[in-house]
């Protein structure tokens, strides 16, 4: 079974860029086709950098992806780009998987609404268990 996973999480910086492209090399490996926004939409968009074009591939990617992860950080609830994504997801009724690697506080609004809107993981073992248990849960509703 092929699925098509929207992976979405900071790219501020080189690191936060190489640990989405880390965990994109897993998943296509492991069994999934992505979509990395930072890397599609700029092999797209090259000579073409219509932000109008761009929203409107970004809008699609999601709408047509079967499960969303985002990777996030500390800092990773302020990036509105990543927040809004999830909640674009969430809205279209998307299977979401959080990769968060530290602990949550349950007394911020916007970590408690992740934590109710998707599968919060802590590593990325935990993730591909969450990802293969849906993927069967899929394959077992066709």
């Amino acid at each position: 079974m092929h699925k098509n996973v929207y992976l979405s999480g900071s790219i501020l910086t080189s690191g936060e860029r190489r640990k989405l492209e880390r965990l994109n090399t897993i998943m296509e490996a492991h069994f999934l086709t992505t979509h990395l926004p930072h890397r599609d939409i700029e092999t797209q968009f090259l000579d073409s950098k219509s932000r109008d074009e761009m929203f409107k591939f970004t809008v699609k990617a999601i709408e047509e992806c079967d499960m969303f992860v985002a990777v996030i950080n500390n800092n990773g609830l302020n990036l509105s780009n990543t927040c809004w994504e999830l909640g674009y997801a969430y809205a279209h009724k998307k299977p979401i998987f959080c990769l968060h690697e530290g602990e949550f506080d349950i007394n911020q609004w916007g970590q408690l609404m992740l934590m109710n809107s998707s599968v919060v993981c802590h590593n990325v073992e935990e993730l591909k268990e969450q990802l293969d248990l849906t993927l069967q849960k899929i394959s077992a509703s066709s």
